[in-house]
């Protein structure tokens, strides 16, 4: 009986997320910009294969480096290897991160057995 009793609740809850995000949405202004940056099971459980993925194979695939994820989209990645020759450009403003990301790109790359002469 509780195991029925938690269920009924865990749909109404889905229900009652739902509706209010719908509402937000229609309701416009802060709270559908607010809304639609929301993310549902669909994504996070996209992110925790794209995780498990990483940990189980490495940051390389191919011949693509997988430098992070954007908020909805799939895994940013950048091309590595002879073809996509030995260059990097980061761009960014003042104090946001383009030697650290430059570090850590090279790091990555550094242990997968690139970089050697």
């Amino acid at each position: 009986m509780l195991g029925v009793a938690l269920c009924f609740a865990s749909l109404l809850a889905c229900w009652l997320g739902a509706r209010w995000h719908h509402t937000d949405l229609h309701l416009g202004g802060d709270l559908a910009e607010i809304a639609s940056k929301r993310m549902g099971f669909g994504v996070l459980f996209r992110r925790q294969l794209h995780r498990s993925r990483v940990g189980r194979e490495g940051w390389l695939h191919g011949e693509r480096l997988v430098v992070g994820h954007d908020e909805r989209g799939p895994p940013v990645r950048i091309p590595v290897g002879f073809r996509s020759g030995c260059h990097t450009l980061v761009v960014g403003a003042t104090g946001s991160g383009k030697t650290v990301s430059e570090t850590w790109i090279a790091s990555r790359l550094i242990e997968q057995g690139h970089g050697g002469s």
